[in-house]
């Protein structure tokens, strides 16, 4: 990957910490670190950081989705909590992410400082940072009584160039965003304004358009803080040259989202995107804009943007599952025949002894499950449970296996169209493997043969 996503960093850094720096206060150990060209810097509040409370309050914003994310969820808490306990016994207090351009090309181009508290060990703290740098071929080490894991050829410009020290809006930045469970910084380099107009003179269509200078002469910098559970909450400021310069910027956010709501897919996915929108919205104050998004709001967010995510999910899961019970049953059918003289079966339910279990024959979530004492029923009584209640059709059934001329293309048994899912239905061919074709493809395919 190119990039370590800061979630991935939450889920790895957990950890309690004596004292936290206030904000806008960047220790020193960490500030040297940063450079003229570092844009973004994100700190983390490990003692606000409860996974269970995270976990909770996941569950609580999207109960509809509670059978699929507990498992999931109760691995991450157990996984993070022990990494937390681990941090705190090292003296681990917080976490910095600092992202500067002078280390583009690298992979990511970022450091991560963990100071280390009076009395913490910071030898056992480097044990537990390391894996980090595990995923962009790093190292880990101790420098100035902080834990510092960087790509290796970080470390190699650090050693070899003069870097002048971070642009003051970084740490303006910090101070005038609310301390909160995590707090990330951007400020542009020095030259990004002038960069950014000769390169894009104007907006693309996708935000809506307009000149650049907007935001390249508008935004001087921005800040986020995200609030822990209980009152779970997004503050976001953003600093502008003057209040003309605000509005502008305000004008460019109105115009991208306008301009999200209107794709086609964006339409379908999103229902509620008029919320979202709303929701999105940053307000002008003087020369600052500012947006609150409260647990409310953060909940329709999620159950807009996650739940539909989490539906085509499911659905993917189901179709694989389809394929390979289709593949079982083409294997019974296969079976079935060489223990009979080449013939296939009449019924579906013939094969119940060849794929081992009556489910096999049923869609994954059908509602309509076989009886628990199913399989010490009589022959007869099995199949015709078996026939009234598969969502499968044989085809060819009673004939010769051999009589089959090309295998590969021959569907042998296919998911009924009524159960299609997204359109889409499964079908298992003589040669035994199976494939997904949309209703209408399948009806070519029927068709043919």
């Amino acid at each position: 990957m190119k990039t370590l996503s800061l979630s991935i960093l939450l889920s790895l850094t957990a950890g309690l910490a004596p004292r936290l720096a206030s904000a806008g206060e960047i220790p020193a150990p960490v500030a040297r670190f940063a450079d003229e060209y570092t844009v973004c810097a994100a700190r983390i509040n490990l003692g606000a950081f409860v996974p269970q409370a995270w976990s909770d309050a996941i569950l609580q914003a999207v109960p509809n989705q509670r059978e699929t994310l507990t498992v999931p969820l109760g691995q991450f808490t157990q996984g993070a909590q022990g990494w937390l306990d681990g941090f705190r016994a090292a003296g681990g207090r917080e976490v910095y992410v600092l992202l500067s351009l002078s280390y583009l090309g690298m992979e990511p181009p970022i450091l991560v400082i963990a100071p280390v508290a009076a009395g913490g060990n910071a030898a056992q703290l480097q044990s537990l940072l390391t894996p980090i740098t595990g995923g962009f071929k790093g190292e880990c080490r101790i420098l100035d009584n902080c834990v510092v894991a960087a790509p290796a050829g970080v470390w190699n410009i650090r050693e070899t160039a003069s870097l002048r020290p971070a642009s003051p809006n970084l740490e303006a930045a910090l101070e005038k965003t609310s301390v909160g469970l995590v707090q990330v910084a951007f400020a542009p380099y020095p030259e990004a304004a002038r960069v950014l107009e000769e390169m894009m003179p104007r907006l693309p269509a996708v935000v809506g358009g307009g000149s650049v200078t907007a935001l390249s002469q508008g935004l001087r910098w921005a800040g986020v803080s995200l609030q822990a559970p209980p009152a779970i909450g997004l503050d976001l400021v953003v600093q502008s040259k003057d209040a003309e310069s605000a509005s502008a910027l305000r004008d460019v956010c109105t115009r991208g989202l306008n301009a999200l709501g209107a794709i086609p897919d964006v339409r379908k996915n999103l229902p509620g995107w008029p919320v979202i929108q709303a929701a999105l919205t940053p307000t002008a104050d003087g020369n600052r804009l500012h947006l609150q998004i409260n647990q409310q709001q953060l909940t329709t967010i999620a159950n807009q943007l996650l739940v539909p995510a989490l539906a085509e999910a499911r659905q993917k899961a189901t179709r694989i599952m389809v394929l390979n019970q289709l593949k079982q049953i083409a294997l019974g059918l296969i079976m079935y025949a060489n223990d009979h003289k080449e013939q296939l079966p009449e019924r579906l339910g013939q094969i119940l002894p060849y794929v081992g279990a009556p489910a096999v024959l049923l869609l994954p979530e059908s509602p309509e499950q076989p009886p628990a004492d199913l399989m010490q029923e009589d022959e007869t009584a099995r199949e015709t449970w078996i026939n009234n209640h598969t969502p499968f059709v044989l085809r060819f059934g009673g004939t010769s296996l051999k009589s089959i001329k090309d295998p590969a293309s021959t569907i042998l048994v296919h998911q009924k169209p009524e159960t299609a899912i997204d359109g889409r239905v499964g079908a298992a061919f003589a040669d035994g493997h199976a494939e997904l074709l949309s209703t209408e493809a399948l009806a070519a395919r029927l068709k043919s043969q």
